[in-house]
Order: C-alpha cells, then sequence, then structure tokens
C-alpha cells in the first residue's frame, strides 16, 4: 500500500509539472494574468468540464446567470488584517484546487509508525500542492517538516512547512479524517465527507473558508492561517467579539444556491422547511442505537445506554412536536392571537432556512494575534470563522441557538450554564448587529419605532433563541454517543462526559425558556 501510494503521488506530481510546464509555454499571456486565488470548483460549470469555462463565484449581490453561488451580502468590504485570499504568485496550481473530485489516490495511515505517517503527509503534501513549497524559479521541492496540532474533535491535524524564505508561502493544513467504522458510504458516516468537500471548495471559491489546496483518499489540505488565536468561550459574545461574530455568522447565511446534503434533496418539502437537522438528528439517533450491541462489556454502557434513551424519548415525545409541528393547544393560540407585529416578525425571521455553520464555537471562531486585536483598548476586532463539516441548510436561530450555548465551557468539560450563557444586553448587541447585517430594511423599520420596534422583536428573539438552544444540546448530545461508539475515532477527549453535560445543559434550558 505504502509503495502503491508513493508511486501513484509521483506518477501525479509528474503530470501536474508536465501539464503546468506546457501551459505556460503555450499560454504565457494567461498564465501570467491569472491570480491564483482566482479559480472556481471545477464541478460547478454546466457548459464545459473545461476549467476555463467554469462561472467565476462572486462576492457581490449580483443577479448574473454564470454566478451559480452567490453571497448577498450588504457589504464587501474584506478585513485585511485577517483574509481567507493566499498570496498570488506566477507559479501555477494544480487542478487538485478548488476541485473536491479530483482526490489524489494517497492514503495516510494515522496508526502507522511516526516516520511512516509523516512521510505519507508529506507525500500528500507534495502531490497536490508541490507549488507551494518549490523555489520561485526551479522545480525543487524544498525539504517539509510535519507538526501535529491538538484541538480537533472530528479530524487529527498536521502543519506542514518549510523552514525556507524562498517558498510561495510557509505552512499548509492537513486534516486526516479518522476511519468511519459505520459504513463505507459517506452519506450514511456521521459526518459526509463529500458534501463537506464540496462546500469546503465553494466557500473556499468565496473568499469565506481557508483556501482548499485538495483531497487524498482519507483527508484534505487547506490553507494555515498563520498568527491567529481561536477565541476563548467567554469571548464569543463580548463586547469585543460579539458584533463581528455575529456579521460573521450574518455573511455565511447569506450565501444562497448552494446545494442540500443529497439524502435531503430527495426529500419533497411539502409543507413547513425543516430544515436539514431533523433528518441529522434521527440518523445520528440510529446510529448511537447501533454502537451499543458492540460495546456490552465497555465500563460506560450504562452511562451511554441512560443518555441515549433519554434523548431519543425527548425528541420523539416532546422536542421535535414542540418545534416542528404545527399543532398547538388552545392556550397557544390564545398568545399567538396576542403576539404583537415586531413579535412575530422575530419568530418568522429566525424561523427562515438559510445555510448555517452549526458549530459556531470558540475554537472555530479566529482572531489574529498581532495588534490591533490584543489592544485591550480596542472596542472590537477581526473574527473569521472556520471548519464546515456539520454545515447544513437550517432554521437560522438554531445557528445562533448553537453559538449562545458555545458560550459556556462544554469543550472544557466544565460548563456552568446559569453564570456563562450570555446576558440579555449582550444576546441584544449579538442580535442588532446580526440583523443589520443580513436585513438592514428590517434593522430600519426597528429603529424607526421608537418604543416598541427593538424592544419587543429582541425580546421575542431572545425567547425563540433560547427554545432553540435545546436543539444545540441534543444534537451533540447524540453527537458525543456516536463518537465515543466510532471504534476508529481516537482523539482523545471525554466523550461520555460531554454528552452528559449536553444532557444537563437540555434540562438547565428546558426548564428556563419552556417551564418545564
Amino acid at each position: 500500500l505504502l509503495l502503491w501510494s508513493f508511486l501513484e503521488g509521483a506518477r501525479a506530481r509528474l503530470k501536474n509539472r508536465s501539464t503546468t510546464t506546457t501551459t505556460t509555454t503555450t499560454t504565457t499571456t494567461t498564465t501570467s494574468t491569472k491570480k491564483e486565488d482566482d479559480v472556481s470548483p471545477p464541478f460547478l460549470s454546466s457548459s464545459s468540464s473545461s476549467p476555463t469555462s467554469t462561472p467565476r463565484l462572486s462576492c457581490s449581490s449580483s443577479n448574473s446567470e454564470s454566478t451559480t453561488f452567490i453571497s448577498n451580502s450588504n457589504d464587501n468590504n474584506d478585513i485585511k488584517e485577517l483574509d481567507f485570499t493566499t498570496t498570488s504568485s506566477s507559479l501555477s496550481y494544480s487542478n487538485h484546487r478548488n476541485n473536491p473530485n479530483h482526490i489524489a489516490p494517497i492514503y495516510v495511515d494515522i496508526h502507522a509508525a511516526p516516520s511512516i505517517r509523516d512521510a505519507q503527509i508529506r507525500n500528500a503534501v507534495q502531490t497536490i500542492c508541490y507549488y507551494h513549497f518549490s523555489k520561485q524559479e526551479e522545480e525543487e521541492i524544498l525539504e517539509l517538516q510535519v507538526k501535529q496540532l491538538g484541538g480537533g474533535l472530528s479530524n487529527h491535524l498536521y502543519v506542514v512547512s518549510s523552514s525556507s524564505s524562498e517558498t510561495t508561502t510557509s505552512s499548509v493544513l492537513v486534516r486526516i479524517h479518522p476511519p468511519d467504522t459505520f459504513s463505507s458510504d459517506s452519506s450514511s458516516s456521521l459526518i459526509n465527507r463529500e458534501y463537506e468537500n464540496k462546500i469546503m471548495a465553494i466557500l473556499s471559491s468565496l473568499h469565506m473558508a481557508p483556501c482548499y489546496y485538495g483531497r487524498f483518499i482519507n483527508g484534505r489540505i487547506e490553507q494555515f492561517l498563520e498568527d491567529v488565536r481561536p477565541l476563548r468561550h467567554d469571548e464569543v459574545l463580548s463586547e469585543k467579539f460579539g458584533g463581528e461574530v455575529a456579521r460573521a455568522l450574518g455573511g455565511l447565511h447569506l450565501v444562497s444556491g448552494i446545494p442540500r446534503h443529497e439524502e435531503e434533496e430527495k426529500e419533497v418539502v411539502e409543507e413547513e422547511d425543516m430544515g436539514e437537522v431533523v433528518g441529522t438528528i434521527e440518523k445520528w439517533m440510529q446510529m448511537a442505537q447501533s454502537v451499543l450491541p458492540y460495546n456490552q462489556k465497555h465500563a460506560d454502557l450504562e452511562r451511554v445506554v441512560n443518555i441515549t434513551s433519554f434523548l431519543e424519548r425527548e425528541w420523539e415525545e416532546w422536542l421535535y412536536p414542540s418545534l416542528f409541528t404545527s399543532t398547538t393547544s388552545e392556550e397557544e393560540k390564545q398568545k399567538e392571537e396576542n403576539k404583537n407585529v415586531y413579535s412575530e416578525k422575530a419568530t418568522s425571521f429566525l424561523r427562515q432556512v438559510v445555510f448555517t455553520h452549526m458549530d459556531c464555537q470558540s475554537l472555530n471562531i479566529l482572531t489574529p494575534l498581532s495588534p490591533p486585536n490584543n489592544d485591550n483598548n480596542n472596542t472590537t476586532a477581526t473574527v473569521k470563522l472556520i471548519d464546515f463539516e456539520y454545515a447544513s441548510h437550517n432554521r437560522r436561530v438554531i445557528d445562533i441557538a448553537n453559538t449562545f450555548c458555545g458560550c459556556c465551557a462544554m469543550i472544557n468539560l466544565c460548563p456552568n450554564y446559569s453564570k456563562e450563557y450570555p446576558s440579555c444586553e449582550l444576546q441584544d448587541d449579538f442580535l442588532r448587529a446580526y440583523v443589520g447585517k443580513v436585513a438592514p430594511a428590517l434593522a430600519m423599520e426597528l429603529d424607526e419605532e421608537e418604543e416598541e420596534g427593538w424592544s419587543v422583536f429582541l425580546q421575542q428573539a431572545r425567547m425563540e433563541v433560547g427554545k432553540h438552544t435545546l436543539i444545540s444540546h441534543l444534537l451533540y448530545g447524540v453527537w458525543s454517543i456516536v463518537q465515543w461508539g466510532n471504534e476508529g475515532c481516537d482523539i482523545d477527549f471525554d466523550y461520555v462526559r460531554y454528552a452528559e453535560l449536553r444532557m444537563e445543559g437540555y434540562l438547565y434550558f428546558k426548564k428556563r425558556f419552556w417551564g418545564i
């Protein structure tokens, strides 16, 4: 396997360089003017399979038919302090760039000896993005260093870099997916890697995600952002970062035209669009049940069975009927009739289905290390969202609720829900910034109402978000059980304890926002 992987990688590198040389010789003018970050996913082209005929993705709100995916942002001011574009150069890129359909025939064995594993990682990098680590005017590949990163809960992370100053970039990030023992079919796995790669290629082309350099059999290579750090959980909705996080999330929610998961596209939505989270929860529930028979002797089995039974019962008997069915009691109907117009607008607005991140927690929000962001006198700071494994189409309120839940120290396994959940003031600041980003006309309308505009809207919005926090806790409680039962996942994390904390959060917020 190692010999085959090495030979295939070498063959691919030779083919890429040969293609690059031919292109440079015959189309010198084109090569010298095309920037590296002007690459759209080849699979988006409807008229031809040639990369040159692929429609350009845009971040502007254009109605042009040639633009397949649009970010309907109200402003197009890219923040220079933390940019997802890469430095363009005279070097051509490989045909792996922004192309999720082109998979390098390389497998990285994370369980192999470090020297063998690192050699496989280098082979993947040299095959997919060799142009990043070659000298400006030569084809010689410089020596690469591999360093493992911690913090990933769904992937093994490695940074590959060169100490030479002659390369076009200093580092790339390699993500290696843990083996999935549930199914060889990506659509039946915890994370649909085929869909994830398509989404990453699209967002990379829109400069809304790290640059997508290419993929191999069990992972991918992307841009590594230098001199940044993830936020702490208590910074996500802070005065300094909250507004920027809201606008970043809102910018993602404005992207339109992104396809749904294949299994979701097959279903015909006859009434209200509930989003993809319903199908995801039910699929993960089945996966959680399937792991129990294979762990009969595990010390944590009883805890896992209790958590799984509780979450399954809550979903089927209470949460799904409460949030996703139209049946209401007479008392609830009376409450609906007494609602203020701006209260109704808040509910309607927040329940709109958009493209959501679904994992917008502190580890997936980056900010630069360099000033002015570390200046304590600064009131705001730049942020960017990363890691879109769980991105899908859902009610915008679910994504916001999940972000609010991330303000509690769940990743550190020590949340204090009553103290760490954002205050009303911080929630209002976030929601004002969010509405201003995604719906400026609505924000202007609320501004014009001196007394009850924003006040009523925000009061109802906070309650709506609070009720949907239960989706976050149930979803990731089930996710944690599935991760615990996946024999291929050897990431060092206490998934059972995390699931328990999610269950505790579910009960706390059920009482706080539903009074039950």
